[in-house]
């Protein structure tokens, strides 16, 4: 069987060979890679179609050369050996095409300079947009009167009192989030209390959440009695919410941390309020630490060396109050030139830069 088998098996890798020769071009010394290529564009199609129809393939490429190609035509078993040949032979040119690619990848890189070599590396200093030198900080009074303020002499405005206050740690929850205030503040301390404030509508956010009926939870003229005599300093919310769900201030020597919690979902609490301010409560310790603060040194803003692209922030901070949602002052506070230098997070009393 053995026997019979080897003259078919020769004929038919001559017969593919017959049909692979004048497509494929020999190459030229070192030009594997072109040889390659020429392989797996023309090559191995042809070797795919041998693989799915040999007759076919046959009847295109070998039948016109016979006056009666029927009576010419190769046996099955002959169009079943060129199956298997085409196969042996895809298999044959993947492997060496990888190990070709392989070898050819390794050279290049051998034979490509390194990125030091091609881009020379700036060993100077590094600029990050602020001088070298630092400027003495400057620290302001903390507690300036408000009464005669055009906020704390004018129309009576609308407070909220707050379901938590004087708490320590984030309230945020699923329906409660951090709320953004204001960068000016108004105290409120003892025999100094801004009539605007002491005449302002409270609304309590207890009954806000229970009823969200907003007249019900609205005290008119309530802030004199919802304050007290105790020490605060009112920010304004940049928020518009229905309800504040905690007020809290953290921090130590160096910083103290304000931080405003609400709900403006109206399905929540009823209606939202615009603009409305929030007391926040300070302790004996606190309006110490405020009044004995001292402002450290900080470097100023050098645009020649501001990194492209990039805007860098002021870091003078003029009191020891801070927020992480603060707003942009909307008019100049002391200077177009000091205020640049102000920290993002720095909260300021309403007057001192006047």
């Amino acid at each position: 069987m053995v026997k019979s088998l080897q003259k078919p098996v020769v004929r038919v890798t001559e017969m593919v060979v017959s049909r692979l020769s004048g497509i494929i071009p020999a190459p030229q010394d070192g030009d594997v890679m072109t040889g390659l290529i020429v392989c797996l564009i023309v090559v191995v199609p042809l070797l795919v179609w041998t693989m799915i129809d040999p007759r076919s393939q046959w009847e295109v490429t070998t039948a016109w050369q016979y006056r009666d190609p029927k009576a010419n035509e190769p046996s099955d078993l002959v169009f079943m050996i060129e199956r298997l040949a085409a196969g042996a032979l895809l298999i044959t040119i993947a492997v060496l095409a990888a190990a070709a690619f392989r070898a050819n990848s390794d050279s290049t890189a051998e034979a490509r300079p390194s990125m030091p070599d091609l881009v020379p590396v700036y060993q100077g200093p590094e600029h990050d947009g602020y001088a070298e030198a630092a400027t003495p900080g400057v620290s302001v009074d903390p507690f300036p009167s408000a009464v005669g303020s055009v906020v704390g002499s004018g129309a009576p405005v609308v407070i909220f009192s707050p379901v938590l206050a004087d708490t320590t740690g984030s309230q945020d929850s699923e329906s409660s989030q951090r709320l953004g205030v204001e960068a000016l503040y108004y105290p409120w301390m003892p025999g100094d209390h801004p009539p605007a404030f002491a005449a302002a509508d409270v609304i309590d956010s207890r009954t806000a959440l229970a009823t969200l009926d907003l007249a019900q939870a609205t005290t008119v003229g309530g802030g004199e009695a919802t304050l007290g005599d105790g020490q605060a300093i009112l920010v304004r919310l940049t928020t518009a919410a229905c309800a504040v769900t905690a007020v809290t201030v953290t921090g130590g020597d160096e910083s103290i941390e304000v931080e405003v919690s609400g709900i403006t979902d109206p399905a929540r609490c009823g209606p939202t309020t615009e603009g409305a301010y929030v007391a926040i409560p300070l302790t004996d310790e606190i309006v110490a630490k405020a009044r004995g603060y001292q402002s450290p040194d900080y470097t100023p803003i050098d645009p020649s060396e501001a990194p492209y692209g990039r805007h860098v922030g002021g870091r003078w901070q003029p009191t020891i109050f801070t927020s992480g949602v603060r707003a942009q002052p909307s008019e100049v506070w002391m200077s177009v030139e000091m205020d640049r230098e102000i920290s993002p997070r720095a909260l300021l009393p309403w007057t001192a830069g006047q």
